[in-house]
């Protein structure tokens, strides 16, 4: 799924300019992309969808202070330099509390047994995209530092 997600960042620069999930579906799927990897992407960024418009309304009256403590399943799913980087994400500002409790939940969606850093920078990408302005482009730079998405330009 990840490869899709990869495919829509560089096909889309802004998410709202998705088409909708019929001619997605049919888009990516000329691309070669297997039906079952679209289905799953396709509900993967429709939850993303629904999750920015709650998020929005519950954004201004996040706590400020407080600390997150991940539960086991999370630890055992999301590798520790990942968490390490969300923790500075939003330590900088970058992620507010609400937006790192999405892009936890878009994490914990996923059937993958361990999501690591680069997966994490793109979930992080999808969920700023979808949920206000476009990221700045120091930011942007910062999630497409991997050199597996480079050579994908």
């Amino acid at each position: 799924m990840f490869e899709i997600l990869t495919y829509l960042v560089h096909r889309y620069w802004n998410l709202g300019d998705l088409p909708d999930v019929d001619s997605l579906s049919r888009h990516l799927s000329a691309a070669g992309f297997d039906t079952g990897v679209i289905e799953e992407a396709v509900d993967w960024l429709s939850e993303l969808s629904t999750s920015a418009q709650g998020s929005r309304q519950t954004s201004s009256s996040a706590q400020s202070g407080t600390i997150r403590c991940y539960a086991a399943q999370e630890e055992q799913k999301i590798a520790q330099d990942a968490r390490g980087y969300l923790y500075f994400l939003e330590s900088a500002g970058v992620l507010d509390r609400v937006l790192r409790e999405v892009v936890l939940d878009r994490i914990t969606a996923l059937n993958d047994s361990e999501i690591e850093l680069d997966q994490v920078k793109l979930i992080v990408l999808m969920v700023l995209w979808s949920h206000g302005p476009r990221p700045g482009h120091l930011i942007f730079d910062e999630l497409f530092a991997s050199e597996d998405w480079r050579s994908l330009h």
